[in-house]
């Protein structure tokens, strides 16, 4: 006699997946959003949602939801929805933290942050209630909060409390583009009914900022900060068991070629092509996603000290800077942490006496690139943009006329920086840390 079929049940929030993952113990709800037409994953444990009933009427209204806007676009009608503050941010981070780098995320995660706490502060439960009056007061509400600095003394590791200064206009614009990002995102996806893209830009508008030139590096300086980063490669332990990395290699190929320190931090060997003398930058290193060429012919010493660098790495070490790693009885290769290369920064600053940041190189490698006659001629503003990825625009305001005593016959910028050409041997007990975990 044939085994007679169980009867199937269907679920009362259909089209909404309700899954526990195993490794986390986190619940979190599946569906693909009306709007978008993506498939959106929703943590429930961050909503509160902590016992079975309350997880299954979220799924059952959700289900609902996306029932109901489906018909109302059908008909061509509009159908209100109210979705929760923290919500709409969770969703919004969920899509774009596949593409975010990891600054973007953190920058991002502030203004949310804030946004967050000032429409709880002011009773705005769900994102869909966002009005442009309400942009207003909270554009009102940034400029009249106060500096958060780090508490000091022991214990307070981690603690910042208010010491009375305004935040800068640098820090409240920088808050001020993130949060018009964010609500733009999510208009983008019909979360916002009472905003449009004019509104978002003229209620958060920016403040003006002092437009200083640019800070750079002179041949004096620049001389200086290569003798105090050979210092500190020549003294790497501080007798107490702590070991630094040597950082002089690093310093002068950010200073020679430009790059930003997270593009020189990930910068890989399948990226130097040394026959044509150049490093392509891949999409995925570059900001903004525009990967680019960097030409080594106006740096020389950067392709010598890259090809012996690369003689005396690891076989399988894909990074040109990186950290040998053994855990578990294994070797592992890991990119120089932005951390590691910051403390080399922070020791070279107080204990030899030449502080500087990464940005100061890459401005002190576009200045001299628009400024020297004999590397690009009259396509030197063109030529270092393309180089160092940003506008043409930004080349001439910036940079352009900075230096006016570089000597024509400087056809590289070692020649027009005054340094040596070729850069010190390298010392292969040294370009690595080795950390027993």
């Amino acid at each position: 006699m044939a085994r007679k079929r169980d009867r199937r049940t269907h679920t009362q929030h259909r089209g909404v997946k309700l899954k526990q993952i195993k490794r986390t113990g986190t619940w979190v709800a599946r569906f693909v959003d009306p709007r978008t037409g993506r498939e959106t994953q929703v943590s429930l444990n961050r909503l509160g949602k902590s016992n079975p009933k309350e997880r299954k009427d979220w799924c059952i209204d959700k289900a609902q939801e996306i029932a109901a806007y489906r018909a109302a676009k059908l008909t061509g009608k509009t159908v209100e929805t109210k979705t929760p503050i923290k919500q709409a941010f969770d969703t919004t981070f969920d899509i774009g933290q596949k593409k975010w780098r990891t600054n973007t995320i953190a920058v991002y995660d502030r203004a949310r942050n804030l946004f967050e706490e000032w429409c709880k502060g002011e009773g705005i439960k769900h994102i869909e209630a966002v009005k442009p009056i309400h942009l207003t007061q909270f554009h009102d509400a940034l400029l009249s909060q106060e500096k958060l600095q780090p508490k000091r003394g022991k214990g307070e590791r981690f603690k910042r409390e208010s010491k009375g200064k305004a935040r800068s206009p640098r820090t409240i614009n920088t808050i001020l583009n993130s949060t018009r990002s964010l609500l733009n995102m999510m208009r983008r996806r019909d979360l916002l009914p009472e905003l449009s893209s004019d509104a978002i830009f003229d209620r958060l508008a920016y403040l003006p900022e002092d437009r200083s030139l640019p800070e750079f590096l002179n041949t004096g300086q620049i001389k200086a900060l290569l003798e105090a980063a050979d210092r500190h490669d020549a003294k790497l332990t501080d007798g107490q068991g702590h070991y630094h990395y040597a950082i002089a290699p690093f310093i002068r190929v950010v200073l020679l070629t430009g790059l930003r320190l997270a593009e020189a931090l990930s910068l890989r060997w399948r990226d130097v092509d040394f026959d044509e003398w150049v490093i392509r930058l891949p999409e995925s290193a570059g900001k903004g996603g525009r990967g680019r060429l960097i030409t080594l012919k106006e740096s020389p010493s950067v392709h010598a000290l890259l090809s012996a660098r690369k003689a005396a790495a690891a076989e399988h070490d894909p990074f040109v800077f990186s950290r040998t790693i053994i855990k578990n009885n294994r070797l592992r290769h890991d990119a120089l942490s932005r951390e590691t290369a910051e403390s080399c920064r922070k020791r070279i600053g107080t204990k030899f006496k030449f502080p500087f940041s990464w940005h100061t190189l890459r401005r002190t490698c576009a200045t001299f690139l628009v400024c020297a006659p004999g590397i690009y001629g009259a396509a030197s503003a063109f030529l270092a943009a393309r180089r160092l990825g940003h506008s043409v625009t930004v080349s001439e305001r910036l940079y352009a006329g900075q230096l006016t005593n570089i000597p024509p016959e400087c056809r590289t910028l070692e020649q027009a920086m005054q340094i040596a050409a070729k850069p010190k041997p390298i010392d292969t007990t040294t370009t690595d840390i080795f950390v027993n975990d």
